[in-house]
């Protein structure tokens, strides 16, 4: 029951803290999941962890980190700096996504942040986020090609413990279609075959044998999934 009381009582103290800030006219319109946001930090990451997506990269740095090096640049011009925003945000509650953005977009606009975001359904991107001014820049990251899939690959496979010469070429010529997280499951089912094989290194005919498996296993798909056009074919007939 303490324990209860003390919850009971660090909410209404939270509670107490926003009606604050709204009194004094410092926020507008408070949410807790914003006032509650947490920074979290992402560690030692670079650019040369990212394979692939060189133009994508280039777009991304010139939007951002150009701002934050250089603003005087966009002054000197008296433009705008361009907003790099993405997201795939879904309304739970009807105008609960619309007044959390616009707590978000408020805050980074009076605070000069800058947000990248990133979504893989584009086409259930809340309509508020598309209003201008928010998405001033969009960045299409699309299946890598075969050159970027050996960017891809070779960044994956380079903490694996390898023996002998690796036919990357090879590799990448049978992952057509596949993504950065399919590759890093190419190199994960390579360790796999290694491990069984009872050795301590991956070999160049893991990868070949993890390629094979993936082949067999799309064409099974593609013929399972041709039946069932051809049956439905038959039942509308």
């Amino acid at each position: 029951s303490e324990n209860l009381r003390a919850s009971k009582k660090e909410y209404s103290k939270t509670e107490d803290d926003l009606k604050s800030l709204q009194s004094v006219g410092q926020i507008i319109e408070v949410d807790p999941v914003v006032y509650n946001m947490l920074h979290e930090d992402p560690g030692n990451i670079s650019y040369l962890a990212v394979g692939g997506l060189s133009d994508q990269i280039r777009e991304l740095r010139k939007s951002i980190e150009l701002l934050l090096m250089n603003p005087e640049l966009f002054l000197r011009v008296e433009i705008k700096p361009p907003k790099v925003v993405s997201s795939a945000n879904i309304d739970k509650y009807i105008g609960v996504s619309a007044r959390l953005i616009r707590e978000i977009f408020g805050y980074a606009c009076d605070h000069q942040l800058k947000m990248i975001m990133a979504t893989n359904r584009p086409d259930v991107l809340d309509p508020a986020l598309l209003c201008p001014g928010r998405l001033d820049r969009k960045i299409e990251i699309p299946l890598p090609n075969e050159q970027s899939r050996m960017g891809i690959l070779k960044i994956y496979a380079a903490g694996i413990a390898k023996h002998g010469e690796i036919d990357y070429e090879a590799v990448v010529k049978l992952a057509e279609g596949f993504n950065g997280a399919d590759l890093q499951n190419v190199c994960t089912e390579a360790g796999m075959f290694a491990i069984r094989a009872e050795r301590d290194y991956v070999i160049h005919e893991d990868f070949m044998e993890v390629m094979w498996v993936c082949t067999c296993l799309c064409e099974h798909i593609m013929g399972i999934l041709g039946s069932i056009d051809s049956i439905t074919s038959l039942c509308t007939a």
